[in-house]
């Protein structure tokens, strides 16, 4: 695809997104993009790239890179009023578009999201370690379960704990032992069992610490969908101390990753 035919796509990917096509042209662009691949890569390009903006806070950068771009086309003389059909949204060159224009044509911002992001990656980022509380009193087995913890011998914590004990810390840190392991399912069936006894339970535990980790172990079982639902909701619950772990820019990668 040359740099000409990529301008023109961008321009009528850009007019079908804003649903400012005719239906007849619509339609055309809808039968062609269900036919031509690099044409259903490059819009997906530009949406990503344009989230990318928002995102990243880049917005003076994109407009200084607009100016740029309208002083060399006033220089050329090349600036020309766009006209179209009566009823139809006139088009100008937007700081956002420009901006995902540039990104793509140079492939910077889709090199670096679709080589290097990956599930580990992305759950990487966002893991913050948990440090279970000794508590004074409490059974020798439980503390050498902690202290296993703290030490990192997840396998040990996991044997330990064994298969059928249901005591909420427990099935807690055996299910943070999976998570850690990247045992992502086991990990999540705790995760489930501990949300059941707490339907039932006069005090619910860990309620915040499940449903943050819950998400990134969802992550790490692939459930794209599920996940981005749980991040949002908790990074939109000013109560749970997790929210404030979770950026717009994490739930965008994890959009990046659903597309992959």
């Amino acid at each position: 695809m040359n740099s000409n035919s990529t301008m023109d796509n961008l321009e009528k990917i850009e007019e079908y997104l804003y649903g400012s096509l005719g239906e007849e042209e619509r339609k055309k662009y809808e039968n062609e993009l269900e036919k031509d691949a690099s044409l259903q890569e490059l819009q997906l390009k530009y949406i990503l790239a344009k989230e990318a903006i928002i995102n990243r806070g880049i917005r003076q950068q994109v407009a200084d890179v607009h100016s740029q771009f309208i002083q060399q086309r006033a220089d050329s003389q090349e600036i020309k009023e766009e006209r179209k059909p009566e009823g139809k949204q006139i088009f100008m060159f937007t700081p956002m578009r420009i901006a995902a224009s540039i990104l793509l044509l140079l492939s910077v911002y889709t090199g670096y999201q679709y080589v290097s992001l990956s599930k580990d990656s992305l759950v990487d980022g966002m893991v913050t370690d948990y440090n279970p509380s000794m508590l004074r009193g409490s059974d020798d087995k439980a503390q050498n379960i902690r202290n296993a913890y703290k030490a990192q011998d997840f396998e040990k914590v996991i044997a330990e704990i064994g298969a059928g004990n249901s005591d909420s810390e427990m099935v807690f840190l055996r299910a943070m032992s999976n998570f850690k392991l990247k045992n992502f399912e086991a990990s999540l069936n705790d995760f489930a069992l501990l949300k059941k006894q707490n339907v039932s339970s006069l005090k619910p535990s860990y309620v915040y610490e499940i449903a943050y980790y819950e998400a990134l172990a969802l992550i790490g079982a692939e459930k794209y969908d599920l996940a981005q639902t749980q991040l949002e909701s908790v990074k939109n619950d000013a109560q749970n101390p997790y929210h404030s772990l979770i950026s717009d820019w994490d739930i965008f990668k994890l959009k990046v990753l659903k597309s992959k």
